[in-house]
């Protein structure tokens, strides 16, 4: 990059950083000599010696001894910062050139110079920068010249860690107090400046949602699937605050109901009979519906749904097992284990969350873990807990869960969860 854009890109910097700063017409192609190459590899501050110095001066028509430019930035009483010149400038005159190596390998406290070497100047070396005061910077022109000297080092690429910043004084003994302030604390203050603004964004936090998930097989003990029951059942969902529910055992009539109970924004979405997934407002539906039969006329399979909540996604399955009462003996925990095991094949590459009657107390299922208590969710002899939810993926986390007593509306106790899903 030349030096003229890496001067323009410093200015854009300071700008960005919210710094006011001119750039004079025709600065690029300001220059006190053509026949010296500028390749600048450090900075040198100075001071004018008077509030009074005009830019016109600076970079126009020169002290009448020296040609302008003479000096490439000048900042101001009130911390206003002017770009005047992109080539080479008058500004640093005769200099010790072990002190000007010292400052451009980046040094700490304040060089102390040597007497100047005949014929060797910084100027082709550095850029200048004239501060308009006579003695130390004012506080508005420090925090300006701070920021000029970061966003110097930056643009051109320079050594952060070292920071090849210097002042008059430190390069020839013809100018000390040159300026006043102490250049290893104005060092360290450009380095501390620059790892503020070069230092990486902080990663964000993963996106992550809440969402409730209730798990209700709706078989009552009396049968009764009038619309009171079903509005009934809708009723006691809604205490737990649900954002999905994954039914078992309930009819298209019983759905329309549930989520008219349920009210403005649940919908409901079925393996075409008896198995569902009924979801909230807060709940968008992010892909296609999936289901497998398990071949029973009752309609024992499952269903998939890929959902959103609050941007986050997850594949939620609701699943009806077959149970022991039409299946062979003999093999009843291999067709059970059968069934689960096509269930979750529905999931795809998101976190997912598993949940329904499995009509069984342990199924297995490779890939994915049991996220709820074993609930004895049945009243019959013995642990029963087929009613359950699990979950895949690491970024699926169980915040709480409980059990759900829904009298004589259900012959199942229901299972409500709470999860945090991250994205």
């Amino acid at each position: 990059m030349s030096a003229t854009s890496s001067l323009e890109t410093a200015a854009n910097l300071l700008t960005a950083w919210g710094f006011p700063v001119a750039k004079r017409t025709g600065w690029a192609s300001k220059k006190a000599r053509t026949d010296i190459a500028f390749s600048p590899s450090g900075v040198i501050f100075h001071h004018t010696a008077a509030w009074t110095t005009t830019d016109a001066l600076l970079f126009d028509t020169g002290n009448g001894k020296i040609k302008a430019p003479l000096c490439h930035w000048s900042i101001d009483r009130d911390g206003r910062i002017t770009l005047g010149a992109g080539g080479y400038a008058n500004h640093a005159g005769i200099n010790s050139k072990a002190a000007v190596a010292k400052i451009l390998a980046g040094a700490d406290a304040e060089v102390k110079p040597g007497p100047d070497d005949d014929g060797y100047s910084a100027n082709r070396y550095t850029v200048g920068i004239e501060v308009k005061c006579p003695g130390a910077y004012n506080e508005a022109q420090r925090k300006a010249a701070v920021a000029l000297g970061a966003a110097l080092v930056i643009a051109f690429g320079w050594d952060k860690a070292r920071v090849p910043a210097g002042a008059h004084k430190e390069i020839t003994r013809r100018k000390p107090g040159d300026p006043g302030d102490d250049m290893g604390a104005f060092r360290a203050e450009v380095r501390a400046l620059i790892k503020t603004k070069t230092a990486p964004p902080p990663k964000p936090a993963p996106k992550s949602a809440q969402v409730t998930v209730l798990v209700a097989n709706c078989q009552s003990y009396d049968g009764d699937c009038s619309e009171a029951a079903w509005r009934a059942r809708a009723q006691l969902m809604a205490k737990s605050s649900p954002d999905v529910i994954l039914v078992q055992e309930t009819t298209d009539p019983g759905r329309k109901a549930m989520c008219d109970e349920l009210g403005k924004g649940w919908s409901y979405h079925s393996n075409g009979k008896s198995v569902a997934i009924l979801i909230g407002p807060r709940v968008k539906k992010a892909g296609l519906k999936r289901t497998v039969s398990f071949g029973t006329a009752f309609g024992h399979g499952a269903v998939k749904l890929p959902l959103k909540v609050d941007g986050v996604g997850f594949d939620a399955i609701s699943q009806h097992t077959r149970p022991a009462s039409i299946l062979p003996d003999k093999i009843e925990i291999q067709l059970k284990n059968g069934d689960v095991a096509k269930g979750a094949t529905l999931a795809g590459t998101w976190p997912a969350i598993f949940g329904g009657d499995f009509s069984l107390n342990d199924p297995r299922i490779a890939g994915w873990i049991r996220a709820t208590p074993k609930f004895d969710s049945v009243d019959r002899p013995g642990p029963q807990s087929p009613d359950a939810i699990f979950t895949k993926g690491s970024k699926v986390k169980l915040e709480s869960a409980k059990l759900i007593d829904p009298g004589n509306l259900s012959d199942h106790k229901w299972v409500v969860a709470t999860f945090t899903v991250s994205a």
